[in-house]
């Protein structure tokens, strides 16, 4: 595995117009809707909490203090409905409202601001995608129609789904573009957070995003793995065939 000098990873995105049929579009709704939800409840629990513990040593809330509540909040009867959707689309609207925070703290943007509906709707989705030759399918959705009009090459680490004010549904398709020095060891196998180094020496890792427990060689088997059968899903998918191949269809990220 490459332990040192691994390259920066290149990332991109593909922009692909969708169009979802009327069953699809209220799942899609109902993503939007949860991701607003959480992103602007917890929001509101963080402004709660620094104005009650501003003057203690923990003033905020983090990421995990979210995650850990929102195990709580899909228990009670009351939002029951948020397991409807998927979790891993539940949980990037944490991570974007986490990364608001951040950005504000290091003084790159504005204090985060509380979501509306009638602003642009978006949700993103980070395993489970597939890209075909007119279609895209996402987890409990199905497949989209879509303009496929560029092949998505590179390594698939999200898709963003938007839609815009006026109706339009828009895709866009985040990869990395990974030379030799693919940093198997430091990224995470289930969430594909990328660690900023990490020394030869240390064998046992957590993944400061999703809290996985990684054994190095074990967490790089897996990448490779799921690297390779994502190149060759991908190649095979354009070379004409109607549907995915089931290399790439059969790929899951552990």
């Amino acid at each position: 595995y490459y332990n040192r000098h691994d390259a920066m990873l290149i990332r991109k995105a593909f922009r692909y117009r969708l169009y979802p049929i009327a069953d699809q579009e209220q799942i899609f709704a109902q993503n939007f809707g949860q991701t607003r939800f959480l992103y602007n409840f917890f929001l509101a629990e963080r402004k709660a909490f620094y104005e009650a513990h501003k003057t203690e040593k923990k003033k905020g809330l983090t990421y995990k203090d979210n995650a850990n509540a929102l195990k709580k909040l899909k228990e009670n009867p009351q939002y029951a409905w948020l397991k409807i959707g998927h979790s891993q689309v539940l949980q990037q609207s944490l991570i974007d409202l986490d990364k608001a925070y951040q950005n504000y703290f290091s003084k790159r943007a504005r204090f985060p601001k509380f979501h509306k509906k009638n602003d642009k709707q978006s949700a993103r989705y980070m395993q489970y995608v597939f890209v075909g030759e007119n279609w895209i399918d996402f987890p409990k959705i199905g497949k989209v129609n879509a303009v496929i009009h560029r092949p998505c090459e590179g390594k698939m680490k999200n898709v963003t789904v938007t839609k815009t004010k006026s109706g339009r549904y828009f895709a866009s398709v985040q990869v990395e573009v990974i030379d030799r020095f693919y940093p198997s060891s430091r990224e995470c196998c289930n969430c594909h957070y990328v660690l900023p180094e990490l020394k030869l020496s240390v064998r046992e890792w957590d993944c400061p995003v999703c809290g996985t427990h990684h054994d190095r060689d074990h967490n790089a088997a897996k990448n490779i793995e799921n690297e390779a059968k994502t190149r060759a899903g991908i190649a095979q998918s354009y070379a004409g065939g109607e549907d995915v191949s089931p290399v790439l269809k059969s790929w899951q990220p552990s």
